[in-house]
């Protein structure tokens, strides 16, 4: 039943994205601008920029307008999707236009109320400001997975699997900051610092938390003993309950958290499924004998995922931080890691295992948790 109507969208919607991409990926368009790129990756923006205006260019962003433009049209055309929809970010915009004393300064980053400011100069509907945080969220995560993929149609897929699609509809200002986190990771490999900087400080013009993924930088090309990981991880899942025990006491003597205490007693399996995800992600990758920087760098990336999942019934707010790391490798290292599997067996396998496992996940969040509230589908043209 649940499968009817409206819900369907979702379906669809995966299935043409992934399906075209796939084809995409096999056009000549596409491996001649991705070669082209590449091979001009060291030059100047104004040297890219006459690739991307080139014939060849202007093909590939029309056969990346074909993949991507019903995800993005469908996503940014939703709404009342989850418990901020109608209430913060309604709120944020109506302060910003008509100047009410809110107090969002206080708690909404400067990038993101300008760009609020900039909607509110053409429209007095608080709608078209989640629309337009949609295009920029998209148009930045495309270029990312252009610029960072290797395997474009498995990143396209990853983005409804990683969770990256249903979070990017409720969590809109961090998820800004995550897709500039995804596509700063190329400076990360290229050992440029200050580009690395420059777009986590950009970042935190729409989420400050972002800003902790700054030591990241810093973590590519350290090698880590696994047994070491893995010590420290069985510590955070087995002195979890004691933490949360210290985390109440604590709370209880400061007024701004202590009205939160109440919901973090609430038995949910909002946390434990999340923490699934991340030691599935976490155990494909620890077994492993890749010895690679990249390899290092993402082990490490499902290691701190692992460690937020598990500790997230805890601490109030670590949760927030979780996109950062398992989306990211989701999206960006596991297709990589997947396809590089010399073992045509072993490689099936892992690809069964991991995919259809996310595929899972989704389905129960999506149509039988509907912790989104994503269904029915709902549209801003039909309200």
């Amino acid at each position: 039943m649940f499968l009817k109507g409206k819900s369907m969208i979702y379906i669809l919607l995966f299935l043409y994205t992934v399906f075209v991409a796939y084809l995409v990926e096999k056009t000549k368009i596409y491996k001649k601008f991705k070669m082209r790129l590449e091979q001009n990756s060291g030059y100047k923006t104004r040297k890219k920029l006459s690739i991307i205006l080139s014939k060849n260019g202007i093909q590939f962003i029309g056969i990346c307008l074909l993949v991507f433009f019903p995800m993005v049209f469908i996503h940014a055309g939703r709404y009342g999707f989850g418990t901020d929809y109608t209430g913060t970010y309604r709120k944020i915009f109506y302060s910003v236009l008509y100047h009410t004393n809110l107090n969002v300064d206080s708690y909404v980053e400067s990038g993101f109320i300008f760009l609020n400011k900039i909607v509110a100069r053409f429209t007095k509907d608080y709608v078209w400001a989640i629309f337009c945080s949609s295009i920029l969220t998209y148009t930045i995560l495309i270029i990312a997975i252009c610029n960072n993929s290797k395997y474009f149609w498995q990143s396209v897929m990853c983005i409804f699997l990683s969770g990256f699609f249903l979070d990017s509809s409720t969590m809109i200002r961090q998820i800004i900051a995550l897709s500039i986190y995804i596509y700063s990771i190329k400076y990360v490999y290229k050992r440029e610092f200050v580009h690395y900087l420059l777009c986590l400080l950009i970042a935190s013009l729409f989420h400050r938390s972002c800003l902790i993924l700054i030591p990241m930088y810093f973590m590519y090309g350290k090698v880590y003993k696994k047994n070491v990981l893995v010590a420290i991880l069985l510590g955070c899942i087995i002195g979890a309950k004691w933490v949360f025990n210290l985390v109440i006491y604590i709370m209880g003597y400061i007024p701004k958290y202590a009205k939160y205490i109440p919901a973090m007693y609430k038995d949910t399996n909002f946390e434990m499924m999340f923490f699934l995800v991340a030691l599935l992600i976490f155990l494909i990758l620890l077994f492993s004998k890749n010895v690679t920087k990249e390899y290092y760098f993402w082990l490490f990336h499902a290691a701190i995922a692992l460690a937020i999942a598990s500790l997230s019934e805890s601490i109030a707010f670590i949760f927030r931080f979780l996109d950062y790391f398992i989306v990211s490798t989701v999206i960006l290292y596991i297709p990589e890691y997947i396809c590089n599997i010399s073992n045509n067996r072993k490689r099936f396998l892992v690809s069964f295992i991991t995919y259809g496992s996310l595929v899972l996940f989704q389905v129960y969040v999506l149509y039988i948790a509907n912790w989104y509230k994503a269904i029915p589908y709902k549209s801003i043209w039909f309200r």
